[in-house]
């Protein structure tokens, strides 16, 4: 059953069970017994989230560069532009 709700800090405390879902187990373990279509499709996501982080880690070295030098432009267009 749902409380009513007194201040933004109630939104989190109430029933949280309303949507359904269980509470995790605390400890997580993997299942010594896997079948072969589990250790496939553990390999595939594994390397696919290595890849996409290898492709944001690159994003991020390329542009940080470029904003600092972006900004460096700005700054030095607007300071000698009042003089």
């Amino acid at each position: 059953m749902r409380k009513v709700l007194q201040d933004c800090h109630d939104v989190i405390a109430f029933d949280k069970n309303w949507l359904g879902y269980m509470q995790p187990p605390s400890v997580l373990r993997p299942n010594d017994t896997q079948t072969e279509q589990e250790t496939v499709e553990i390999t595939v996501t594994r390397l696919l989230l290595k890849s996409y982080y290898d492709i944001v880690r690159k994003n991020i070295q390329d542009s940080v560069p470029k904003a600092i030098m972006h900004f460096l432009v700005c700054h030095v267009h607007y300071h000698n532009s009042s003089v």
